[in-house]
């Protein structure tokens, strides 16, 4: 959000009144999606709960992906649909491995109904909104909501903490 809300600040082209940039407004571009892709790609791999080696590698490599992606062009659809598809393959597998060894659904159905549900349709009102009802007149204030409701969503998405003690492979 750091590079985001100084994004928005030195963002000149919607109205020229208010603007503070801190650094070149290339790089607080880069910066700030790079970093929204980035979340979203923590955030499902912290939903997958995948417990190895493997999620160090995934949250090290991805973002070097994500980087020759936003690099490429940071307004493509691509650079959120490929990390979040895959992100979502990798917690539906991670999902179903976990229901398979409880033989019962993972997570509970109560995660489901009072986390997931909230989370995915607050989300989903944020993205609605910001494809279909922003304009330049009102850009300002949707775009807000659309970043609070993204936020507002991970609160609901990100798992509970867990209380293994987890090894460091570092």
């Amino acid at each position: 959000m750091f590079f985001s809300t100084f994004y928005h600040a030195c963002d000149g082209d919607r109205e020229d009144v208010y603007t503070l940039c801190i650094m070149k407004y290339n790089v607080l571009s880069f910066c700030d999606f790079l970093g929204s892709v980035c979340s979203l790609w923590v955030t499902v791999v912290a939903m997958a709960r995948v417990y190895s080696p493997v999620t160090v590698l995934l949250q090290v490599s991805a973002p070097l992906f994500l980087v020759v992606g936003v690099l490429y062009d940071r307004t493509s659809l691509y650079v959120i649909a490929v990390p979040l598809l895959l992100a979502l393959v990798l917690m539906a597998i991670s999902w179903g491995v976990r229901c398979k060894k409880r033989k019962t659904c993972y997570p509970t159905w109560r995660r489901y109904l009072f986390c997931l549900l909230p989370g995915i349709l607050i989300a989903a009102t944020g993205a609605f909104i910001f494809a279909f009802a922003e304009t330049e007149s009102n850009y300002r204030f949707i775009h807000s909501v659309w970043h609070m409701t993204l936020s507002l969503s991970i609160i609901f998405l990100l798992p509970s903490r867990n209380n293994k003690k987890v090894t460091s492979f570092i």
